[in-house]
């Protein structure tokens, strides 16, 4: 009874594909005409017979399209020739066409079993073999195409486009490619292996000889496919190369569907490329439709196959075959992959406690002393990872090479051990806070507070600028001298006991003490001889030269205890120093203020007395440490002021009366010409003017230089007075200037009977008042007055 119903939805699928032709009849009486035909083939038969479904084809022959009528009867041929085919394979092929657009009825080898059943007695497995060697026949013809498990019946066209697939080349290396991309981006996704939740490791992906992506990472994953070269190869060799290489080997075995699978979708796939451009008819087109859905569907069946293939593929790892189990494909990998970590990164387990972020290592660095222990006691949870860091900073120091942080990133973080960054530079970091290794930045020692000691420690643009170095034990007696010179040089009583302590204490006082001593003492010798200075200086140096140590404790320390004895001296003179500056320096800054007018009047003062005690003076002020002379200092500077004001007194009368004469002489120059009254008036405000200024002048100097420079700039400025006057009063024809009858004086003129010297202001007032009336007495009689 199915074959009614069933060959009504042949009948119904013919027409609506368009595979028949106009007159295929419809309803019961196409039916009842088809199941006659069939029936009068079979009238002979015994009893028992089955009439097959491809029976029916004949009675739909002469409707079809020609592009099938075609591919029968070429079938019909090809088995009458015994060219390839065989006539139950054109049975076969009937039934195919007749149920190809059925949906309801698989086209595979159990369903066309079924509907090739010609006898209620007949051996179906023997069938179905028949029928699988028949399939296989239609297909080497190209009459049939195989998609999974499913037979399809192909037109003229669909052979020809099948034909032209089959005839694409394509290298095998592709298709290796597909399926590496399938599993690495759709069974393993993973572009990492994560490990205990705290780890995670790259890996190499490979399919067969060919990488996918990066090949950078120490451990590896590869597939092997029947394509590979070492598919074939033996157990031995398999493991072999698992160890060798660090792999997790996968071989996938059982059949290879999902490679042909693969392999004729790309085939489809890379015809529809090349026909794209071609103009083809609306057939054609639709045929190339269904190929890519088909690719598709292909692609999709590859991929289910290769996840199946991979778990029951064998596995190898470590030098091992390895039965990984799990519920998937992912599960599986992942098993393998956890015995491939810990086999490749043996020393994974040193790392006990995990560090977060920079705050962690930066909690290192702050941690107190007694929190830390130096001997690697079992308290650091790490001990066995810390001491595998120092063991290889000593093997790198005793050969004499330079380690930086990058050095031990890159040791470390790769097999055996691949440690993570941010624990490595936490180990470090606790290393340095104990004291068992040095760090250097761009050449400068650090310490544990410094701010960007954790950037240094983890930036990778910083890393290979930081330098480690294993601490050099320092005997104990250098730390002690540090400590006692600490407490007398500086008066300082909380001494550090520890290395990076005491050094960092010492550093901070003697900067703090070479400050001190700039700002308080040094920068009270400019422009003056203070004595002490080398004593300051001596200190100082000494403080330089074990600034330039500061870059290695021991050289620090042990320059330190060198000059002991030199810096404790150092501090008993400094004694005297500090006395001088608080209570000296007054008594010092006046001997050097006579010393200094002495030096710049020393052609006037060549008197032997004076001389003598000049030098006792500055035998002292020249003196570097003249502490315990200073004493003697007041009396010699006062005997030396008291007779220094003396001889300038001296100096400046003798050089006031030769100016007063100046004066004197213009003024009675002004009456002797005949200038008018106005002008007499103006040139003796301006001679008065400028000799009163420089009376004034004279009073207040102290220096016989400028004494003699007055004189001559009293002459100076006479004779420039003189000559004004002569130009003004004389003739603007030319010629010569009428002058009185002229007295002429000389110096012994100027003499008072009453006045042989002065001595006093008053005694300079009077002798001007009798001498002006002598004066006048001869300008009276209408006489000029020349001096010679």
């Amino acid at each position: 009874p199915y074959q009614f119903k069933l060959l009504q939805q042949v009948f119904n699928q013919i027409r609506k594909h368009g595979a028949s032709g106009k007159h295929l009849s419809e309803g019961e009486r196409s039916m009842l005409s088809a199941f006659q035909d069939a029936a009068k083939k079979f009238t002979n038969e015994e009893q028992g017979v089955l009439i097959p479904f491809y029976a029916f084809y004949d009675s739909v022959h002469e409707f079809l399209d020609g592009s099938i009528q075609r591919v029968i009867t070429r079938a019909i041929d090809g088995a009458n020739k015994g060219d390839g085919l065989e006539p139950f394979d054109v049975d076969v092929l009937k039934l195919l066409f007749l149920i190809r657009y059925t949906g309801d009825i698989p086209a595979n080898v159990d369903n066309i079993a079924t509907l090739m059943v010609s006898s209620i007695n007949v051996d179906k497995l023997g069938l179905k073999t028949l029928i699988k060697d028949s399939l296989h026949r239609l297909i080497s013809q190209n009459y049939v195409q195989k998609n999974a498990d499913d037979y399809r019946f192909l037109t003229d066209d669909e052979q020809d486009i099948n034909r032209e697939i089959e005839n694409t080349v394509l290298d095998e290396i592709l298709v290796v490619e597909a399926i590496g991309k399938y599993i690495f981006g759709d069974i393993y996704e993973d572009q990492k292996y994560k490990y205990n939740n705290r780890y995670n490791f790259a890996f190499n992906s490979k399919i067969d000889e060919k990488g996918i992506g990066n090949q950078t990472a120490k451990i590896g994953i590869r597939f092997l496919t029947k394509a590979s070269d070492d598919y074939d190869a033996d157990e031995a060799a398999l493991k072999m190369a698992s160890a060798d290489k660090n792999d997790l080997i996968i071989r996938l075995d059982g059949n290879s569907e999902y490679f042909e699978e693969m392999k004729q979708a790309l085939k489809i796939e890379r015809f529809d490329k090349t026909k794209k451009a071609d103009k083809m008819p609306d057939a054609y087109n639709r045929i190339i439709i269904e190929k890519q859905e088909e690719a598709q569907v292909r692609r999709n069946r590859a991929k289910k196959m290769l996840e199946e293939e991979v778990t029951k593929a064998r596995y190898y790892v470590n030098g091992e075959r390895f039965e990984s189990h799990g519920s998937n494909a992912k599960e599986r990998i992942n098993n393998a992959m956890k015995v491939l970590v810990e086999g490749v990164y043996n020393r994974l387990p040193y790392i006990v406690e995990f560090l977060e972020n920079d705050d962690d290592i930066r909690k290192i660095l702050q941690a107190k002393d007694e929190q830390l222990t130096l001997d690697g006691s079992s308290s650091d949870q790490n001990y066995l990872a810390t001491q595998e860091i120092i063991s290889f900073i000593e093997l790198q120091n005793a050969r004499h090479l330079q380690i930086t942080m990058k050095n031990i990133l890159d040791k470390f973080e790769t097999e055996p051990y691949g440690w993570r960054e941010i624990d490595i530079a936490g180990l470090v970091a606790g290393l340095f806070k104990k004291q068992q290794i040095r760090l250097l930045y761009k050449g400068s020692y650090l310490e544990s507070t410094e701010k960007a000691l954790v950037s240094y420690l983890r930036k990778k643009t910083e890393i290979e600028n930081l330098v480690v170095k294993k601490r050099v034990g320092i005997d104990p007696q250098l730390i002690k001298v540090a400590r006692d010179i600490c407490k007398e040089l500086f008066d300082t009583i909380d001494v550090p006991a520890d290395e990076d302590g005491i050094v960092k204490k010492l550093l901070e006082k003697m900067q703090e003490k070479s400050l001190f001593i700039h700002e308080e003492y040094l920068s009270q010798y400019k422009g003056k001889n203070y004595p002490g200075k080398e004593i300051i200086e001596k200190g100082l140096s000494i403080f330089k030269e074990l600034e330039k140590c500061k870059a290695d404790n021991l050289t620090l320390l042990t320059k330190l205890k060198e000059e002991q004895k030199a810096l404790l001296d150092w501090d008993e003179e400094m004694l005297s120093v500090q006395a001088f500056f608080k209570n000296q320096r007054p008594i010092f800054d006046k001997g050097l203020e006579i010393i200094a007018k002495i030096d710049d009047n020393s052609s006037y003062l060549q008197v032997k007395e004076f001389i003598d005690k000049t030098t006792q003076l500055r035998e002292i002020t020249d003196d570097p440490a003249p502490f315990n002379r200073i004493i003697e200092m007041p009396d010699l500077t006062s005997w030396l002021k008291e007779r220094f004001e003396t001889l300038l007194a001296e100096k400046k009368n003798s050089s006031e009366a030769k100016i007063v004469n100046d004066q004197i002489a213009l003024q009675l120059s002004l009456n002797q010409y005949n200038l008018s009254d106005q002008r007499r008036i103006d040139y003796k405000k301006e001679i008065d003017d400028w000799y009163e200024s420089k009376i004034e002048d004279l009073h207040i100097s102290d220096n016989f230089i400028k004494l003699d420079a007055a004189i001559t700039q009293s002459t100076t400025f006479r004779e420039k007075i003189m000559e004004e006057i002569k130009k003004e009063i004389r003739p603007t024809g030319g010629g010569r200037v009428r002058e009185n009858f002229c007295h002429q004086l000389n110096f012994n003129d100027f003499k008072v009977d009453e006045f042989d010297e002065l001595r006093t202001a008053e005694d300079v007032e009077k002798y001007m008042n009798k001498l002006s009336t002598k004066l006048k007495g001869i300008i009276n009689e209408n006489k000029i007055i020349r001096f010679q």
